[in-house]
């Protein structure tokens, strides 16, 4: 699955691409993961992206045509492409989505909206879905979409070593939170381990860990 993100600030993900398993996922090529520079698609002078808004208003948006140009530039010829817009809205990112996106797409592209916004053109050329990853406002789509691009390889066939990996994770099979784990030692601040889970009867333990998914409501 290729992802292609493009935002002004691409040092942000240096570290993303080149740590843990997002790095492993990528040295097997089970994923793809492209940083783009929006400065690099403007014909403006001195490479600039922004200006300020039609109307008045504090801070400066995001110009639609060097998005336009990217995504464009960007978008591979006969594959299925999705192409996210990461900012405030009530489209919120879960684990439903993430599994859809594995499912249904061949390429994520994903435009990290910065200071005030975006020009709404964007939205109305380009873009397939707005998403936001919570209430809440960060400073640009960087994060939201190191999240959505995290979450979304995870489903990925043969991300992890074991296929069945993701069998009895959170959010996976219905919303329910994964039961407790426990690793040694047995007791810790005099806190035991539920003997169950030591037992050896792997019946009752299965029956425990059933037992203790925790039922997510929203």
């Amino acid at each position: 699955m290729q992802f292609d993100i493009i935002t002004i600030f691409p040092e942000l993900f240096d570290t993303f691409k080149t740590t843990s398993v997002i790095k492993h996922a990528i040295n097997k090529q089970v994923i793809t993961i492209n940083i783009h520079n929006l400065r690099d698609y403007t014909d403006e002078k001195h490479n600039k992206v922004d200006d300020t808004s039609y109307g008045g208003g504090v801070g400066m948006i995001l110009m639609a045509q060097p998005i336009i140009n990217a995504v464009k530039s960007i978008q591979l010829p006969n594959k299925k492409c999705h192409v996210i817009l990461l900012s405030p809205s009530t489209n919120f990112f879960n684990q439903e989505k993430a599994k859809k996106f594995e499912q249904n797409f061949d390429q994520i592209i994903l435009i990290c909206g910065r200071y005030e916004g975006v020009d709404e053109r964007v939205k109305q050329t380009v873009v397939d879905e707005t998403i936001s990853i919570g209430e809440y406002v960060l400073t640009g789509g960087e994060l939201a979409s190191m999240v959505i691009v995290d979450t979304t390889s995870r489903m990925v066939k043969g991300f992890f070593e074991k296929d069945n990996v993701l069998e009895n994770e959170s959010y996976i099979n219905g919303k329910y939170i994964e039961y407790p784990q426990y690793t040694k030692p047995e007791i810790v601040e005099e806190i035991s381990v539920p003997k169950v889970l030591i037992s050896g009867n792997h019946q009752e333990i299965l029956k425990w860990k059933e037992t203790n998914k925790i039922k997510y409501t929203n």
